[in-house]
C-alpha cells in the first residue's frame, strides 16, 4: 500500500466514526419509541382510567 492510500483509508474511518456518532442507532430509535408510547398511554390514562380498564379488560379477556 501506499502512503497515498493509508492516507485516504484513515479518512475514510474518521468520516465513518463521525457519522455513527450523528446518526441514531436503531437501538436508540427503539427506546425513543418505547419512551413516547408509554407517555401516550400514561397520559391516556390519566384522562380516563375506566376506558382504560375497560378496553384492556374486554381485549385479554379474548385471550
Amino acid at each position: 500500500m501506499t502512503e497515498q492510500d493509508i492516507k485516504k483509508n484513515e479518512s475514510t474511518e474518521k468520516v465513518l466514526q463521525d457519522t455513527s456518532k450523528r446518526v441514531l442507532s436503531s437501538e436508540k430509535r427503539e427506546d425513543i419509541w418505547a419512551i413516547i408510547i408509554s407517555g401516550v398511554i400514561l397520559l391516556l390514562c390519566s384522562i380516563n382510567p375506566d376506558a382504560i380498564y375497560t378496553f384492556f379488560k374486554k381485549t385479554l379477556f379474548i385471550f
